[in-house]
């Protein structure tokens, strides 16, 4: 028996002739781990949380308890007297162990007092499923259709829910809590299944299957259940609506229990007590045998789900340190490596987390972003253990000026935590009054970088940016208001007498940049051709009560629409074909040269006014 492949098991209990409990493995091998006596057939088991011992409920009605099963017949095995068959057993999270028989007795065992069982009241019904609620409350399902929930300090329920009465062969019949959901499952009459939340008011009933049927898995992705009578699977969607998708049987199914951490196989039990395998993959069903050809009942995963949980999260925990010690050592192979290890365990958020953190921390913002974005995918924004990563990505959107969905991430984390303080508040309280105002972002990164991150977000480049801009000029403080400026400046273009035409306007305009948004005054010089032209020269021209700067601006406004992948590598072909001096550089050029003398020239006639004057 593999010792390393044990968490990726299921037990298999056997009857019959040859009582038995083996495990088999997801590649189809078989173990036999214990050999029982006969009358011993197995009709539940369950597994404790705490340690790796197993209960078996016989049909002879005993309950054995077995301190490792690993061990097989070196194990140490308890014994407790139900005393007649057992249906159903289950452990609660503080070691005891609760069970019921087909006589109507359900029992709480403590093993540290086998011979004082409590007696647990369950109304004169027979109950013929449990499973544990809470660390300290089990739900026992019985066979009239009412569901008891009991605490375990008192023998009377705590409560009785009305669900809708299981299929007439009691020992075959499951009961399970989705606890993402708060809802208890099982199989009614005529092929349906019952979903019941504990503080819903009535079931919901799922048309499964035309006959009555046993098998069904549960999974966050939603439930698969197997008919006996119309020998059908069904893989239906999460939440249970809408079709299922439906594969057909050889025979009909009793038990089904998914493989951990193998999505799509899982272990069946058929009509007649033999086993198989079955694996969905691409939409076709397979069927595998196994090395045996034991007459089983009941099935289960080997360990149970905080079992489970806790081995996951060790292997996880090993495979993030060497994913850090890969990142260190810029082993892209190690790296990609240990990511799958994280993916297939179910923890591709800390792998995704770690990289994107890494490559901030060395500079490398698009990969940073590449990896946080998968992030954001699958992370819960209601979590508050989210925060971290939400605000990193919230970050790396501000630095590449997507302030919308920067700003949708901050309000989320202003939820989460009250304190936390907005970085983009003034822009959330001032946006309306500005809708109409055209925004100018100013990121001091290169268009080129900025438009590979909209690339990596699946979105379009759009808006106008600063392509490049020079030192502010500062000259005496000019006579006249931008829009008088902006009029004498046409009439020295309209003079200039060259083939580039140009006109120029002041736009009232919101400059918006990583830490500040200011309203401004920007003279664009536009050509006045019938084709957009995406860049244009722009002033920003700001006074004082002394003098006046002028900051001589290259800005490019793209309009986006098409696919985000064309668009976007449109507009990194567009700047490709400016740098290699096309007629828009020898525009920009023009603009440059007849603003900035037209500057200077205000400028001299500014000083020599002031000069007069004084």
């Amino acid at each position: 028996m593999s010792e390393s492949r044990w968490h990726e098991a299921t037990f298999l209990g056997g009857g019959g002739n040859r009582p038995c409990l083996d495990i088999v493995y997801p590649d189809g091998q078989v173990s036999r781990l214990l050999d029982l006596s006969p009358g011993q057939s197995v009709y539940t088991m369950d597994r404790r949380p705490e340690d790796d011992s197993l209960a078996l409920g016989t049909r002879a009605g005993q309950i054995m308890v077995i301190s490792d099963p690993r061990l097989g017949d070196g194990a140490r095995i308890d014994t407790l007297v139900q005393g007649a068959p057992v249906l159903s057993c289950c452990w609660t999270g503080d070691g005891q162990l609760v069970a019921s028989d087909l006589a109507g007795r359900v029992l709480l065992w403590k093993l540290d007092d086998p011979s004082n069982p409590m007696f647990l009241d369950a109304g004169k019904e027979v109950i013929c499923a449990l499973c544990m609620i809470e660390k300290d409350m089990v739900a026992g399902l019985s066979v009239a259709g009412s569901i008891s929930l009991w605490r375990l300090n008192s023998s009377r329920p705590a409560s009785c829910l009305a669900s809708q009465p299981p299929p007439c062969k009691f020992a075959l019949v499951k009961l399970e809590y989705l606890a993402s959901r708060g809802e208890l499952v099982h199989p009614g009459r005529d092929g349906e299944l019952i979903s019941l939340q504990l503080d819903g008011d009535s079931p919901r009933r799922l048309n499964a299957h035309s006959e009555d049927f046993y098998a069904f898995s549960l999974g966050e992705d939603g439930p698969v259940t197997a008919g006996l009578g119309d020998r059908t699977l069904k893989v239906w969607p999460s939440p249970m609506e809408g079709a299922a998708a439906e594969y057909a049987l050889s025979q009909g199914l009793i038990q089904l229990v998914r493989f951990p951490d193998h999505p799509g196989l899982m272990a069946a039990i058929a009509e007649d007590g033999s086993a198989n395998l079955l694996e969905i993959n691409g939409g076709q069903l397979s069927f595998h045998g196994i090395g045996s050809t034991g007459s089983y009942r009941y099935a289960t995963q080997v360990m149970s789900p905080s079992q489970l949980l806790s081995a996951k999260r060790q292997k996880a925990g090993q495979a993030a340190a060497d994913l850090e010690a890969a990142l260190c050592q810029d082993d892209a192979a190690a790296v990609d490596t240990c990511h799958q290890r994280l993916a297939k365990l179910g923890f591709e958020h800390v792998a995704l987390a770690a990289r994107s953190a890494w490559h901030l921390k060395q500079g490398e913002y698009l990969p940073a972003l590449r990896h946080s974005a998968r992030l954001m995918d699958i992370l819960p924004k209601k979590d508050t253990r989210s925060f971290q990563s939400m605000q990193r990505h919230a970050d790396l959107l501000v630095r590449y000026g997507l302030f919308d969905g920067a700003m949708k991430l901050y309000d989320q984390m202003e939820t989460l935590d009250s304190t936390f303080n907005n970085p983009l508040g003034e822009l959330k309280n001032t946006r309306d009054r500005l809708v109409d105002l055209e925004i100018i972002v100013d990121t001091g990164i290169a268009l080129d970088e900025i438009i590979q991150a909209h690339t990596i977000l699946d979105s379009s480049f759009q808006g106008t940016y600063i392509l490049s801009k020079q030192d502010p000029y500062r000259c005496p403080k000019l006579p006249c208001h931008n829009g008088e400026l902006a009029d004498q400046l046409n009439r020295e273009l309209a003079s200039a007498g060259r083939a580039f035409q140009a006109h120029a306007a002041a736009v009232k305009s919101v400059m918006l940049s990583c830490n500040s948004l200011k309203i401004e005054e920007v003279i664009k010089l536009e050509s006045p051709s019938d084709n957009h032209i995406p860049i244009c020269f722009g002033l920003l021209i700001s006074t004082t009560m002394s003098h006046t700067n002028v900051t001589p601006m290259v800005l490019m406004s793209w309009l986006g629409g098409q696919g985000y992948r064309e668009n976007n590598r449109d507009a990194l072909g567009y700047l490709e074909h400016l740098r290699s001096q096309d007629t828009h550089l020898d525009y920009l050029d023009f603009a440059y040269r007849i603003a900035m003398d037209f500057v200077r020239r205000m400028a001299t006639e500014a000083q020599t006014t002031t000069a007069a004057a004084i």
